[in-house]
Formats: C-alpha cells, sequence, structure tokens
C-alpha cells in the first residue's frame, strides 16, 4: 500500500514537472461562426463573433531564421495577437481595432524546423466579423 501510494505521488509531480517545462496556452472564448485551419505551416482563422482567448499552435515548415507574416481584418472590436517560439515567452505580434486591416510582417523566429509556434489571441469585449493568417516567412526579419 505504501509502494503504491510513494507511486503515485512521484507519478504526479514528474508530471507537473513535465506540464511546467512545457509551454501551453489555453483557449477561453464564445464565438459563433468560428472557422480555424491549422495546415500547411500556417494558422487561418475567420469569425463571426470573438470574445476571449484563443490559442493555436503550428510547426515550422522550413529550417533557418525568419519572421511571422500575417494579414488581418476586424470590422468591431479590439483584440490582440501574440506569439511564442517554444521559450515560454509570450511576445506581441500585432493589436487590431474594429475597421482597420495589416499584412505585414514581424516577430523574429529562430528556431530549427518542425518547432512549434504558439498564436495567441486575445479580445477586449466581444471582436465582430475578423480574419487572421500567419505563417513562417523564411529570411525575413523585424
Amino acid at each position: 500500500m505504501k509502494n503504491t501510494l510513494k507511486r503515485f505521488i512521484c507519478f504526479l509531480l514528474s508530471a507537473c514537472v513535465l506540464l511546467s517545462l512545457t509551454s501551453c496556452y489555453v483557449s477561453r472564448y464564445s464565438a459563433l461562426m468560428l472557422v480555424r485551419s491549422n495546415a500547411g505551416g500556417k494558422v487561418e482563422i475567420r469569425f463571426s463573433t470573438l470574445d476571449g482567448r484563443l490559442a493555436e499552435t503550428f510547426r515550422k515548415k522550413e529550417d533557418g531564421e525568419g519572421a511571422l507574416s500575417y494579414t488581418a481584418s476586424l470590422e468591431e472590436g479590439e483584440l490582440s495577437v501574440s506569439y511564442d517560439t517554444g521559450d515560454g515567452k509570450l511576445l506581441p505580434l500585432f493589436s487590431l481595432k474594429g475597421g482597420e486591416s495589416v499584412c505585414a510582417e514581424g516577430g523574429y523566429v529562430e528556431a530549427r524546423k518542425g518547432a512549434r509556434i504558439s498564436i495567441v489571441i486575445e479580445t477586449k469585449g466581444k471582436c465582430k466579423e475578423g480574419k487572421l493568417e500567419i505563417g513562417f516567412s523564411q529570411g525575413a526579419k523585424e
């Protein structure tokens, strides 16, 4: 009985340590007509309404340094987009307010091919009619 309890406690501690070493962002949102695509080394998100925090992760398909390329538009509301290349630091990528659109590159990435890039979208209240496309652009620098 004591050995079983010790093994269980060791398992729980190991799981906690493992989870603390990985960067994991939790999505907590309410949405209407949300379409998410995470293929081909980029993230695409379209929504009618979004309120909260939405996290997506994609894998870098190319080796070498570069930047994140992004295209986004929003009709109403305000949101901010951040990224993490696996070191646990969430860095700002861009912000968007209602009626604005953006098409640019930013967010320097030096990770290897196959590295996970986490994208976190946070709204300030309810946002309406948004489109976002974010991917890796080889050789581009911020």
